[in-house]
């Protein structure tokens, strides 16, 4: 009986060839690729130069030279070099290759100097100058030696802790100010790049010798993580942007008038927690002008103290406090705002985590989460099930918001934004008062109603 062959289709072959690796591209011999610089380098040894005695051992008589961005120019000036020291004609003078490499410090001295009266945020400036030039990844260093690893070292250090070149000592850093820091390094760069192309279109400099570093602080390259953080929208919260009786919820929910009392002052006054909590009778309370002190602290340090006018709601409640203290006390409190004992000032932080929070919750401001989570666990000869409840709070609401809701309400009634700046302690023109006064829906409806009848069509 005849066999019929087997088909193409069915035969294997016997040796799978295996797929070969590609093979790295070798450099000829003294040359050296530099991934900081991305350049290449000629790399030689001298028999005696100005620089180096005979006497001396061959690897201390290495010298190294930048010749460009292409190994085949490496290649000719290494091999230059060798016919010059074989013939004895090398003698050490290579004064005209100079490679521009400035220290990251005085570049960044260089750019301030440079551009301060076009920076919209000098102060910012300044300060992020002083957290670049004193941070460990970038300390020291040249332009060319900065790399990207040093640009994420530094955001996931600011991430967890404060600034060494900080005048005060804070925690990590936000999203927001981290990208700010690491934006004002970027603009460093780009303008050491944009130096460094004038002075080779000058003829300073050799193209050959400087070539043009990739910006270490850029946003994304191919291939490599995102360095930025994505930041989050706008955060627009006051009492009365998600509904009209948030105010009134919130008051309701308060358990007593001496809690009342306090969120009321802040409503009224727009002053900061701290300053506020911290009220004294004589010092910050003046009823002949009619006027509460309120104090912030710039980065730098600096206090600054401005006044607020008293409103007649907030100058009855700051009448009834004094009322009530003499009844307590016998006498008016040294502060607004006493601890239980009058032995000091009411701690803030204390009364928003026991008080505050939890009315903010009551009121349906904030919101609670309850996560259950079963298991089975062994019990005698059998097993049981345990669940496990585990409420979250989310809080939408901050204290800082009732500072927010006393700019963004004198808004709604058509103050404007020159006045809500000075009565948050604000400077001219600062770009933060826009932010505190919030605009809502409806205002921006009325405000564009007022062009009606401006133009008759016929």
């Amino acid at each position: 009986m005849a066999v019929e062959p087997a088909s193409v289709v069915d035969q294997k072959p016997t040796n799978p060839k295996k797929p070969r690796k590609p093979r790295k591209r070798k450099l000829p011999r003294g040359v050296i690729w530099s991934p900081q610089d991305r350049a290449y380098y000629a790399q030689y040894f001298c028999q005696g130069c100005a620089k180096h005695a005979p006497t001396l051992p061959r690897q201390k008589r290495r010298h190294r030279e930048c010749a460009g961005t292409a190994p085949s120019l490496a290649r000719d000036l290494h091999t230059k070099r060798k016919n010059e020291i074989r013939e004895g004609r090398f003698f050490g003078d290579t004064n005209d290759v100079k490679l521009w490499d400035p220290l990251f410090a005085d570049q960044i001295n260089d750019y301030l100097r440079r551009n301060a009266s076009t920076i919209v945020n000098l102060d910012g400036a300044q300060r992020y100058a002083r957290y670049w030039k004193a941070a460990p990844e970038t300390k020291g260093k040249t332009m060319r030696q900065l790399v990207r690893a040093d640009a994420q070292g530094y955001r996931e250090r600011r991430r967890k802790e404060g600034a060494p070149g900080a005048r005060r000592q804070r925690g990590g850093g936000s999203e927001s100010t981290l990208n700010k820091e690491l934006s004002f390094a970027r603009a460093v760069y780009n303008d050491f790049v944009a130096q460094l192309e004038d002075r080779i279109e000058q003829g300073q400099v050799k193209a050959q010798h400087n070539p043009i570093p990739r910006n270490p602080f850029a946003e994304r390259r191919r291939g490599t993580r995102k360095l930025y953080y994505t930041e989050r929208p706008t955060r627009f919260r006051h009492l009365g942007s998600q509904a009209v009786d948030e105010a009134d919820r919130l008051f309701a929910a308060l358990p007593d008038l001496d809690a009342k009392g306090r969120v009321l002052a802040a409503v009224l006054s727009g002053v900061e927690r701290g300053p506020m909590f911290a009220w004294t009778w004589a010092e910050d309370i003046d009823f002949v002008t009619r006027k509460v002190r309120g104090w912030r602290r710039k980065g730098d340090g600096t206090l600054y103290v401005y006044w607020v006018d008293m409103n007649p709601d907030l100058e009855r409640l700051l009448h009834t406090i004094e009322a009530e203290q003499v009844a307590r006390f016998g006498k008016r409190s040294r502060w607004v705002f006493p601890n239980a004992t009058n032995t000091g000032p009411d701690n803030g932080d204390t009364f928003v985590r026991t008080v505050f929070r939890p009315a903010l919750l009551r009121a349906g401001i904030d919101c609670e989460t309850i996560t259950t989570e079963t298991r089975r666990v062994r019990a005698g000869k059998g097993y049981r099930e345990i669940t496990k409840r585990t409420p979250h709070v989310e809080h939408t609401f901050r204290w800082k918001d009732l500072r927010h809701t006393f700019a963004s309400w004198l808004r709604q009634k058509g103050v404007g934004l020159d006045s809500i700046g000075a009565l948050l302690g604000h400077r001219p023109n600062s770009r933060m008062t826009g932010r505190y006064a919030h605009l809502t829906a409806d205002m921006k409806r009325t405000d564009v109603e007022r062009l009606s009848g401006m133009v008759t069509i016929h």
